[in-house]
């Protein structure tokens, strides 16, 4: 499947796979993006400069990228429907102790293309029982 994606400024990174096999694309920050320095606790909406055409029956989640994540910075948001086409952006937030500077053509993000199923939500009086039940937050223990 093609995804039409085009660049907004001259500068963007198109998505692009490290691996072909891999499960997501990785998502960058423009090559003459500001650097941006972010703060113990803050949150910045980081503008990659493209904009996606996801087909009908299809959407984008962001995803954390591992080596970020484990330094305690965190995606925020991160749901992209078929019918916008306006710029991706990425709302990311440090929520470390320690300051994090991001710098243009910098790797921010991982972007899933994910079937979305037609579902409709019916309203019922009842619900069938499970072994579960109503258990949640921790009831299937530690």
């Amino acid at each position: 499947m093609n995804i039409p994606t085009k660049k907004l400024c001259p500068d963007a990174i198109l998505p692009a796979k490290a691996h072909a096999t891999d499960a997501a694309f990785d998502l960058y920050l423009p090559k003459d993006h500001a650097d941006v320095s972010l703060g113990a606790g803050q949150r910045h909406t980081f503008r990659l400069g493209i904009a996606l055409a996801i087909p009908d029956g299809w959407m984008m989640k962001m995803e954390g990228r591992s080596g970020l994540a484990s330094k305690g910075i965190q995606i925020l948001g991160g749901i992209v429907d078929a019918p916008y086409r306006g710029e991706i952006g990425v709302i990311i937030r440090n929520s470390s102790e320690e300051p994090r500077e991001f710098r243009g053509g910098e790797r921010i993000a991982q972007a899933l293309i994910l079937p979305v199923p037609e579902c409709v939500m019916v309203e019922v009086d009842e619900l069938d029982e499970t072994t579960r039940g109503v258990g949640g937050f921790g009831s299937s223990g530690k």
